[in-house]
């Protein structure tokens, strides 16, 4: 920035310079004037200029980035494998997205972009811009789910089966071929020279019915994904679910540190005043065999997980959350954090069991309703649903205040669960449901710039007309 300033305020003082100069020898022509201070030279000198200040920029930038990277050396993408990134989103997208007959959300497994869906032109619930919705980001990370900077992307986390078919989430592009490591019980579909290709056995439509409950679902600061999911669930169903059930710790101890702890994790730190690392040991004995899950509450180290002959490292960047693996009743899950050169910081984790029949009686329940979808567009969705009783239903569209929702053709109003989310409510009985978007300020901009054209071609006309009188009027004098 200072480097900008200095550049700027150099091309400022030889634009005054030049312009005095010209003043002077306006009347007395000069070598100086000729060959130096002419406008072409001044144009020259000045693009000169601004490559210079661009160029040291960018060198210190560069300098500093470098620095940052430390011991790895600079970082940076490999050309060749991030443009076959690229293809393979492209190609397998547009293989596996809905057509305009349906819809439901596709994400890849891959480390090269946060943006596949974006490159590949398909619908997935990764987001990577400065534009971002500042409440739709406050919700993802809310789950759970990794973020970037301040309301600038999310990248959404793959490993819970509960959130993936909240937001339906029904293909996976398994590029690393890892997937079964990062989420449990997915369907394989295809396999290929690319990756594998899984379909999510319990998909949710884009809307379902649920509980009236889930319009005070409430989102904070406070980030405990699969504890947040569990309660997203429990609001949709309008009773305690918990598909999603915590275990008892067998074991915890930590090296090193003092904890000021508290039951909000936000406020639950460790204060480490030695040139140790901190540490941080927990252990579970193991009574279900099934999925199991942890969250926590880490910014910063490494979370190394064990059972039996299985090895994981996670990382707290990654999200609030993880899928630990397939555990056998009578086996032990450790865990042990590491955190160096952090004197102060957030700390909590929990471990989780999916319980198989809570998950599925909640899925049962919700999908009891859903959405059928028969026509599908960017700013437009069709679809019928089918109404036990009057009640709410929830969609995994954010509403920002663009989209409207008609029933059997009558505009009806809309909430938000979670600040966000768009629901309505619907009568008993088949409706037909279509959503429309339409752009915040669309109109009021079209008619702002309409008036100033007409403005504009006016005082055009009249200026045109004013020097055709003067000019007549010289005329007859």
């Amino acid at each position: 920035a200072w480097t900008s300033l200095a550049g700027i305020a150099l091309l400022l003082m030889i634009g005054s310079v030049a312009g005095r100069a010209f003043k002077e020898q306006k009347e007395n022509p000069s070598f100086i004037r000729k060959y130096v201070l002419n406008r072409k030279s001044i144009l020259f000198w000045t693009s000169v200029m601004t490559a210079f200040v661009m160029i040291l920029d960018s060198g210190k930038s560069f300098l500093t980035v470098s620095t940052y990277e430390g011991s790895k050396g600079l970082q940076v993408s490999h050309e060749e494998s991030y443009t076959n990134s690229m293809k393979k989103s492209v190609t397998y997208g547009q293989k596996w997205k809905n057509d305009n007959t349906d819809f439901y959300r596709v994400d890849a497994n891959s480390g090269h972009t946060f943006n596949n869906s974006m490159f590949g032109d398909f619908h997935g619930m990764r987001y990577y811009s400065s534009t971002m919705n500042g409440k739709v980001f406050n919700f993802l990370k809310f789950m759970g789910n990794r973020v970037y900077a301040d309301k600038v992307s999310t990248v959404y986390s793959l490993s819970s089966p509960v959130q993936n078919s909240l937001f339906g989430m029904k293909y996976f592009m398994d590029f690393d071929r890892n997937l079964n490591n990062i989420v449990p019980d997915m369907t394989l579909v295809e396999e290929g020279e690319e990756g594998n290709f899984y379909e999510n056995p319990k998909t949710l439509p884009l809307a379902y019915g649920v509980a009236d409950a889930v319009l005070q679902y409430e989102v904070t600061d406070e980030i405990r994904g699969i504890e947040n999911q569990n309660r997203l669930v429990n609001d949709m169903c309008g009773e305690e679910i918990n598909p999603y059930q915590v275990m008892d710790c067998t074991h915890f101890s930590y090296e090193n540190v003092t904890l000021q702890e508290n039951k909000n994790w936000n406020e639950n730190f460790f204060i480490n005043e030695t040139d140790q690392p901190t540490l941080f040991h927990y252990a579970y004995d193991v009574d279900k065999d099934g999925a199991y899950f942890i969250e926590h509450n880490f910014r910063a180290g490494e979370i190394h997980v064990t059972h039996g002959e299985t090895e994981k490292n996670l990382h707290p960047g990654d999200g609030g959350f993880a899928y630990v693996g397939k555990l056998q009743a009578g086996d032990t899950l450790n865990i042990e954090v590491k955190i160096e050169g952090v004197q102060l910081g957030c700390c909590g984790l929990n471990v989780y069991y999916l319980n198989e029949e809570a998950w599925e009686q909640a899925y049962q329940k919700l999908s009891s309703q859903g959405l059928n979808v028969t026509s599908f567009k960017n700013t437009q969705v069709k679809g019928t649903i089918s109404m036990k009783e009057d009640g709410l239903v929830f969609s995994s569209v954010p509403q920002d205040g663009g989209w409207e929702v008609f029933c059997d053709g009558k505009k009806i109003s809309t909430q938000t669960a979670g600040e966000i989310m768009l629901c309505f409510h619907v009568p008993a009985g088949e409706h037909e449901i279509i959503f429309r978007y339409h752009v915040r300020g669309f109109t009021a901009g079209l008619i702002i710039s309409l008036m100033s054209l007409i403005l504009l071609v006016l005082y055009t006309q009249k200026e045109k007309i004013f020097k055709k009188k003067t000019a007549e009027s010289k005329s007859n004098a």
